[in-house]
């Protein structure tokens, strides 16, 4: 048997279980996926996704069970086993050729370290589809997603800025009068900016919890599932949400990322546009309130 315990955030957990998987299948074993809720992904897999017999699956295994995954084992692999391409190859090498029959291996990782990312296996849950159902509807034949990763990724706020992103759906409105785009991000600032300039052709869900509490895991994957159903995906530098999206709908990924030739000229540029949110939304309050004293 392979025991795979993912771990930090819902994509990296999922490109793992992938990994897993296709791993499991290569050596002819079973697969059984230990799904511990944690800081990173505070959320049941199966609040999520469907259970749909891929794999066992064990929800917060208790701690004995835990403690299978450890380095005094030779046949146990965590995260330092995956931290580049050698070390890849060679712990996928030991399992496929040297281990003893019957022998099983405890994996703990985030990484994606075997096969093609092969996604059949994934069905997003009911409750899941439900809430993504009232968006789907306004996609029309021609929606493009936009994943605007933000808050702690600090090379994703770096090396992405909006700016990028606004220059990008320009183009694309230019290409197609038509478009519309559905923007993923969890930044209302974000949010605002892009809903500002290109009002109803951003379709969005507003009002999303914040990321690392149990409401706001299941905003993540709906906001997966919708991006998955898009036409193609421009995404964030050092986000596996916008990668993992076009891998499992099988679509286009470009990663929008700046080479920083002139970052003052940009800092200002987003400055700028921070400024005029903040003033749009202090006009609307005045009016608001001018409206509630008449």
């Amino acid at each position: 048997m392979i025991y795979l315990r993912p771990t930090a955030g819902t994509c990296n957990r999922l490109r793992a279980i992938a990994a897993a998987l296709s791993l499991s299948k290569a050596c002819d074993d079973e697969l059984c996926v230990y799904w511990v809720a944690d800081s990173g992904m505070n959320e049941k897999f199966t609040n999520l996704f469907e259970d749909n017999g891929s794999f066992t699956l064990i929800e917060n295994p208790s701690d004995e069970l835990n403690a299978r995954f450890t380095a005094d084992n030779e046949w146990s692999f965590e995260q330092s086993d995956f931290s580049d391409l050698k070390k890849v190859e060679a712990v996928c090498e030991k399992i496929l050729k040297s281990r003893p029959k019957g022998q099983d291996v405890f994996i703990s990782t985030l990484s994606h370290f075997y096969g093609n990312h092969d996604y059949s296996w994934l069905a997003f849950s009911s409750h899941v589809q439900e809430m993504a159902a009232e968006y789907l509807c306004q996609f029309g034949s021609n929606c493009i997603g936009v994943h605007v990763r933000r808050t702690d990724n600090v090379k994703s706020c770096a090396y992405s800025p909006v700016t990028m992103f606004i220059d990008t759906i320009k183009d694309e409105i230019d290409k197609d009068k038509q478009a519309r785009f559905f923007l993923a991000t969890d930044s209302e600032v974000v949010r605002q900016i892009l809903m500002l300039r290109f009002g109803n052709r951003i379709i969005t869900r507003k009002g999303i919890s914040a990321r690392f509490d149990p409401q706001g895991i299941i905003d993540g994957v709906v906001d997966l599932m919708l991006l998955v159903r898009t036409k193609k995906i421009y995404g964030s530098y050092w986000s596996s949400f916008s990668q993992e999206a076009a891998r499992i709908g099988k679509i286009p990924c470009s990663i929008l990322r700046e080479s920083w030739q002139d970052p003052l000229k940009k800092v200002a540029e987003l400055n700028d546009m921070i400024s005029n949110v903040m003033l749009a939304q202090m006009q609307c309050e005045k009016i608001i309130g001018a409206g509630s004293l008449s």
